[in-house]
């Protein structure tokens, strides 16, 4: 690969990773223009507290999508080299409340490195758009030596064959779509780390395992 062609690779990684922020909150974004136009067109007591209704709901998973992407992607303050593990269990649980699963802890309430961090910040949510008809996301982390194994339960578990690829660093592919550029990034920080990852998948079941 020429060094521009590097350079392409880069900034198109980048673009898709922009727009996959973007694909997260467009709805709620859109929800919360709408909320505005309920205030400003109708006098009605009911139309104006559903509408409230709306502007809140949307804010706190606006709220909730942007503190995610800041730790998961961003350089999450960049004061340090470590995140603490409170701050990621309550950010993801903060975006599982707009969706049906549900987390179950069992992390060390620690300072980790960032990128080992950022690892199960982006393995837990790949693994909430496993849950379509929700169930339960299991979570256990130990620190020295790292491991990291998220249990997916419930009656139906889906995940793309494509996002898996990705995931397991098959699809080199980066521009394939805004889907499953999450999956493609968390493969490099899988990599970065040092460690694999092991997918076992069952109709009812996906169990992730990074060691």
């Amino acid at each position: 690969m020429s060094s521009i062609e590097a350079h392409q690779h880069d900034i198109d990684f980048a673009a898709m990773l922009c727009s996959r922020v973007c694909h997260d909150m467009a709805n709620s974004i859109l929800a919360l223009s709408a909320g505005l136009e309920f205030l400003e067109e109708s006098d009605d007591p009911d139309m104006q507290q559903e509408a409230t209704g709306l502007l809140k709901s949307s804010t706190e998973k606006i709220t909730a999508r942007l503190q995610y992407a800041r730790l998961a992607y961003g350089a999450s303050g960049s004061a340090g080299a470590e995140l603490d593990l409170r701050q990621v269990s309550e950010v993801l649980d903060d975006i599982a409340k707009f969706e049906k699963p549900e987390f179950v802890w069992d992390i060390p309430l620690i300072l980790l490195e960032k990128n080992k961090a950022k690892i199960l910040l982006n393995i837990a949510n790949i693994a909430l758009g496993c849950l379509p008809r929700g169930g339960k996301i299991y979570v256990k982390m130990t620190e020295d030596p790292f491991q990291l194994a998220l249990v997916a339960t419930g009656k139906m578990v889906k995940i793309q064959e494509e996002t898996l690829q990705a995931l397991l660093g098959v699809n080199t592919d980066v521009q394939s779509n805004v889907y499953n550029i999450q999956s493609a990034y968390t493969a490099k920080l899988i990599e970065m780390v040092g460690v694999k990852l092991n997918v076992e998948r069952t109709d009812t079941e996906l169990t992730m395992t990074i060691s």
